[in-house]
């Protein structure tokens, strides 16, 4: 069996880009090392050819992620509520959820996914976001492009997912138990939008629209549908 820092490299070397080193904005945060962190530092240290290592970020938690896209919005944090695009791989590289192509982002509030192998409860009805998720997402900007890769027991745990969980929650595929995870995390941009005049709106009602950073502020015109 492949030792696990040698496949966290592999998945980490091949999803991260390591061949995509002008990706990144030159605003870089400094690398926050955990004890899983510390152990692939030397790794990614050790050739300009592989990656940079203030291009790779780590939880306190052991989540590793890359900025590809700083967003211009402000930051996530607290309990903020995200609309997101999110597409999520198992090790082998299959897709397990891919909101663009199923053409509906994930409206979720940071701080409401709970341990599951902890706490337990109704299997199939977990979040599709997961615990590594949402702490992989603290600290983007809104309109930001992240990927993340996610230790087991942040992700879907001892448990898995079996194939009736992954229909209910809205998955294409189950996941193995202990799977580690690799996500791509898009946070759109959103804009209110008033519906009417102060006339037949005396209320001041709104919606959102929301889009990709590159199309804000989005259109508010009530034909166009949020992206």
């Amino acid at each position: 069996m492949m030792p696990l820092v040698l496949t966290i490299l592999v998945l980490l070397l091949s999803f991260l880009g390591a061949s995509s080193l002008s990706l990144l904005d030159a605003r870089r945060r400094h690398l926050l090392l955990s004890p899983a962190a510390g152990a692939l530092l030397p790794v990614f240290s050790s050739s300009a050819a592989i990656l940079e290592v203030d291009e790779i970020q780590s939880t306190i938690t052991g989540v590793q992620f890359r900025d590809d896209r700083i967003g211009q919005g402000d930051v996530v944090g607290g309990k903020d509520v995200v609309v997101l695009h999110l597409q999520g791989l198992r090790r082998d590289g299959s897709v397990i959820v891919d909101t663009r192509e199923q053409g509906q982002p994930i409206l979720h509030q940071l701080g409401s996914v709970v341990n599951f192998d902890v706490f337990g409860g109704d299997s199939s009805k977990r979040p599709i976001i997961t615990l590594g998720v949402e702490d992989g997402i603290r600290g983007m900007r809104y309109g930001g492009i992240r990927r993340i890769v996610i230790p087991s027991p942040l992700g879907y745990g001892h448990a898995g997912v079996s194939r009736y969980d992954a229909m209910k929650m809205g998955l294409l595929k189950p996941v193995p138990r202990d799977e580690l995870l690799r996500f791509e995390v898009e946070i759109l941009r959103c804009v209110d939008v008033p519906f009417g005049d102060a006339e037949s709106n005396p209320n001041g009602l709104v919606a959102q629209a929301c889009c990709t950073e590159p199309s804000y502020p989005c259109k508010t015109d009530r034909t166009d549908d949020a992206r």
